[in-house]
């Protein structure tokens, strides 16, 4: 084999020396552009966490919303929750005149659904009745 033996003492001095250099190696936009990597992966992307429940068996991890979206849901919900709840105790005929015109609309929709349904079975018997009376006497081919 190749292996090369490194005696201990060069390998420290080798990691000592990358660590003090490694500020003059990177340039300003090199450390901006890290840390924005940084901040998008720990802040804003989807995260797998230990499985508390893991026992050997299934997953390991476990996908969990970025860290903003937790932090939003857990802290900043219940405050919006509380806001729109007041808003709407505030102005109820708002709410209440949105709500009327979305049933309004509803029940107009089902109607007419309903009509055209209670119509179409008996309106396309009568076509295809007369499309055979048609095709019988010879006016209508296929």
């Amino acid at each position: 084999m190749n292996d090369v033996a490194v005696p201990d003492n060069f390998q420290t001095r080798l990691e000592r020396k990358i660590q003090e250099s490694i500020g003059e190696l990177m340039t300003p936009d090199d450390v901006k552009r890290l840390v924005e990597a940084g901040i998008n992966k720990t802040l804003f992307q989807p995260r797998e966490v230990p499985n508390p429940n893991y026992t050997g068996y299934g997953e390991r991890l476990m996908r969990r919303p970025s860290l903003v979206d937790e932090l939003v849901n857990t802290h900043f919900s219940p405050l919006m929750k509380g806001a729109v709840t007041e808003w709407l105790q505030a102005h109820p005929e708002v709410f209440l005149t949105a709500i009327e015109k979305a049933l309004d609309d509803f029940g107009q929709a089902m109607v007419t659904k309903s009509i055209a349904a209670f119509f179409a079975m008996p309106i396309n018997t009568a076509l295809e009745s007369l499309k055979q009376d048609l095709r019988n006497k010879g006016i209508l081919v296929n």
